[in-house]
């Protein structure tokens, strides 16, 4: 894991462009121009707050395998957590490993206290993934009408579940 930067865009461009990744994604398929403006975000997030999003290698060949990270909400929640893997990249417990990852940071190095996940209601893995990593289902908190479930985690929540 890595923060994004500059020289990025065209993994951006691909991951972002890719149905397979994107389709259960809050805005679907990006071109282009939406990647550039996506990764420009993401650096003004690291630049401003001290997280954001990270690029994801696998460990044993360095292969660009997705994305991780913290963005701030656009919705009136806290910041949330984001993992999208390339499709070849999916189901092998890496999103749930990246995620644990990204909230550890969150709550140990940027000193959030509430952290916010959000996932297609359909989505069977990425709600196991959620869950695995210890968020809790929130459906008071739904801001699309059913479309997507939120889930979350406070800072007291993950002291409690990291104590022996």
């Amino acid at each position: 894991m890595r923060p994004f930067a500059v020289g990025d865009l065209e993994l951006l461009i691909r991951h972002h462009g890719d149905t397979a990744v994107m389709a259960l994604m809050k805005g679907g398929v990006q071109s282009p121009a939406q990647a550039q403006a996506e990764l420009e975000g993401y650096l003004a997030t690291w630049r401003d707050n001290g997280y954001g999003m990270w690029a994801l290698y696998h460990k044993d060949d360095d292969a660009f395998i997705g994305e991780c990270g913290l963005r701030l909400s656009d919705d009136g929640l806290p910041t949330r957590l984001r993992v999208s893997l390339a499709a070849y990249w999916q189901g092998q417990g890496l999103a749930r490993e990246a995620g644990a990852a990204a909230v550890q940071f969150g709550f140990e190095s940027a000193g959030l206290e509430r952290l916010v996940g959000f996932t297609k209601s359909h989505n069977a893995p990425s709600r196991k993934a959620l869950e695995a990593i210890g968020m809790a289902y929130r459906p008071d908190l739904d801001r699309r009408g059913g479309e997507a479930v939120v889930y979350e985690m406070t800072r007291e929540m993950w002291l409690n579940r990291q104590a022996p």
